[in-house]
């Protein structure tokens, strides 16, 4: 079980993100995955993560609403965020998984994993995290 709390939660019409020492968990609404202006969630995310982190950090998408995210985003992200390390995947239907795979093929390479339970998810970033920052 993770110890980590909350160090500060951010609302938007995206949905939810919640800051934690490692890592960030995003819960998205159920209509930000058909937002036109997905992009401006990167930035809205970018601007959160620099604020909170000078160190590596891990992304969770907690994806309550089976949301997906855009692999052309993820693939620009990777290269544009030097100090983003992991990306892990909270699912809840079967479909997500399958978009999980798809979003794989740009993650070659970079720490991924999907789960099926949160806790799992910030169990395995916080370790991957961990890691990093300690080498």
């Amino acid at each position: 079980m993770i110890c980590s709390e909350i160090v500060q939660q951010y609302e938007s019409r995206f949905g939810r993100i919640d800051v934690y020492d490692r890592y960030l968990v995003s819960t998205l609404n159920s209509e930000a995955g058909r937002d036109p202006n997905r992009l401006e969630y990167l930035h809205w995310i970018l601007a959160i993560t620099e604020e909170h982190f000078c160190e590596p950090w891990g992304f969770i998408g907690n994806r309550v609403n089976a949301n997906a995210a855009d692999p052309a985003l993820l693939a620009r992200a990777r290269k544009t965020v030097p100090l983003w390390r992991s990306f892990a995947v909270v699912g809840y239907t079967s479909r997500t998984r399958e978009l999980f795979e798809l979003e794989s093929l740009v993650l070659n390479g970079f720490p991924h994993c999907y789960f099926e339970a949160l806790e799992c998810a910030e169990a395995w970033t916080d370790t991957v995290i961990r890691s990093v920052r300690s080498q």
